[in-house]
């Protein structure tokens, strides 16, 4: 499963974590596999000073938290989903004269 942190979401989160780097970050994606376990990280950066390899440390362990509780609330809407509505269908055995 694909988790992306977009721009408006990565502007929210620097307003209320000021002290963390993210430089010119502009987008962040991480690739689950279907235990949770992440299974890559990519990273877009608006400028050309700024590169995912920056982006490390207590920064990318709160993008990382906020993508695997993302994680877990789609899995567990998954679960829950309606299933749709069926009918059985019954048929009886047709005695021959």
């Amino acid at each position: 499963m694909r988790i992306t942190i977009k721009s408006d979401e990565l502007a929210a989160f620097r307003a209320s974590n000021p002290a963390l780097r993210l430089g010119g970050l502009v987008g962040v994606t991480f690739d689950f596999d279907d235990d949770g376990e992440i299974v890559d990280c990519h990273a877009t950066a608006n400028d050309n000073t700024t590169t995912a390899a920056t982006v490390k440390g207590p920064a990318l362990a709160a993008l990382y938290d906020m993508a695997k509780r993302r994680f877990t609330k789609q899995l567990r809407n998954l679960d829950h989903k309606p299933q749709g509505s069926g009918a059985v269908l019954s048929f009886r055995k047709r005695e021959h004269a």
